[in-house]
């Protein structure tokens, strides 16, 4: 099964670390951080790599600051050999034409496009061409501007997954807008949605459960106070387990609509038991009528108060008695 359709036929949402630059440009950080993600059960484990060029000008102090956090080409490929052998998926960010093609040359399963890069619709076109699995962040992304970039690339790839995405770091609670998950979902309902959360905790993760999102990308360390700018944001193992129980609950309960004809209602055992029945309010003798001599009381035997009123000023076929439940075989 392709990594589009194992994500789209789950019936569990693809929980996805982002490791991002949480090594600290240490190999040993990022194979420190494989285990720790592998402890939880998470999905996937995703890094990013990139030229310090890819992103900054040569004369910008931030080249120097991001070449702390720089992995080479070597590292990245030890990295994913041992996620392989770990048994969870390596992923992975970049942010020019040659760093994706490096990553699609060493057998990614999918392609993510960050933020940053969604109104570059020349680099997601070419990234599409390799007809792999395309996660695309929204955030900063007008309504107009996301319709354009998914008319651009669905007919060069339809394996598209929208991530709902706000890049505030970190982002609000009241900032987040989670409805918006149902609104791009209702534009277009031919493409998985999930939720890239930048917000502090996992309780907003948790809450994006209940808008049915298939994949879930969040920040992850193994230490919240390492210096860096993601790790204070970032969730770590006893977090992400957390999460995982709650999704386990959620999935439990969630359960199917029981209103539908086709579907059991799991309480409908207890009709008889907690239904209240009609019984007789005192003696009554055969030929006489039943009027108000009913009595509302729980079992119900055999009729509901449904019945009550069709048995109204019907003549007894024999004498009843007091508190016996009322029977259609007693009626002529």
């Amino acid at each position: 099964m392709s990594f589009f359709n194992k994500i789209i036929k789950s019936n569990s949402c693809y929980l996805i670390l982002e490791a991002g630059i949480n090594h600290n440009g240490d190999i040993n950080t990022a194979i420190k951080l494989v285990n720790h993600a592998k402890k939880t059960k998470a999905n996937a484990i995703k890094f990013q790599y990139f030229d310090p060029k890819d992103l900054y000008l040569e004369k910008s102090k931030n080249i120097k600051v991001l070449e702390k956090y720089y992995l080479s080409k070597e590292s990245i490929i030890k990295i994913k050999n041992y996620c392989n052998k770990k048994k969870i998926d390596f992923l992975c960010t970049a942010y020019s034409k040659k760093s994706f093609s490096f990553l699609d040359s060493i057998g990614l399963k999918a392609h993510k496009i960050a933020s940053m890069d969604n109104n570059n619709l020349d680099l997601i076109k070419f990234v599409a061409n390799f007809k792999k699995t395309l996660l695309i962040s929204t955030g900063m992304l007008a309504k107009d501007k996301l319709i354009d970039l998914v008319e651009n690339v669905k007919n060069i790839n339809h394996k598209l997954i929208l991530l709902h995405c706000i890049s505030n770091y970190p982002t609000t609670e009241s900032e987040i807008n989670l409805s918006t998950i149902f609104y791009i979902k209702k534009i277009f309902p031919e493409y998985p949605v999930g939720f890239s959360d930048h917000t502090m905790g996992n309780d907003i993760m948790k809450l994006s459960l209940f808008y049915n999102v298939k994949v879930i990308e969040k920040h992850f360390t193994f230490d919240k106070k390492l210096r860096g700018a993601d790790h204070k944001m970032s969730i770590n193992y006893k977090d992400v387990n957390n999460f995982l129980l709650f999704e386990s609950l959620f999935k439990k309960s969630y359960g199917k609509n029981i209103l539908s004809k086709k579907i059991k209602r799991p309480d409908i055992k207890n009709v008889l038991m907690f239904r209240k029945g009609l019984y007789y309010s005192k003696d009554l003798n055969k030929n006489e009528f039943l009027s108000d001599n009913i009595i509302e009381a729980r079992p119900q035997f055999n009729l509901s108060v449904e019945h009550r009123s069709y048995f109204l000023n019907k003549k007894l076929s024999k004498n009843v008695r007091k508190l016996n439940p009322i029977k259609t075989t007693d009626f002529k």
